[in-house]
């Protein structure tokens, strides 16, 4: 979805948690439908929780981390994530 969601120039990297991926590497036919004429591809970092990406492209970024996601749903619904 991250992926969908990016603007995407001539590339798109995908950063991820090394346990994603794998599976991502499975799906790599369906990813480069998605990112069309644009070069794909995965990288890792253990900064990025489980579940999470990040979408860096030459025409910017979409966080998909985990804490992000969360933290935006909370902001719409109007809930603090801070325990206030």
């Amino acid at each position: 979805k991250a992926l969908q969601a990016s603007t995407i120039g001539t590339y798109a990297t995908l950063v991820v948690n090394p346990v994603d991926k794998k599976i991502l590497s499975e799906s790599l036919k369906d990813l480069k439908v998605i990112a069309g004429d644009a070069k794909l591809t995965i990288e890792t970092s253990k900064m990025i929780e489980v579940g999470g990406c990040l979408v860096k492209t030459d025409c910017g970024e979409v966080d998909a981390q985990i804490d992000s996601l969360v933290a935006a749903i909370a902001q719409r619904i109007g809930v603090a994530t801070d325990g206030s």
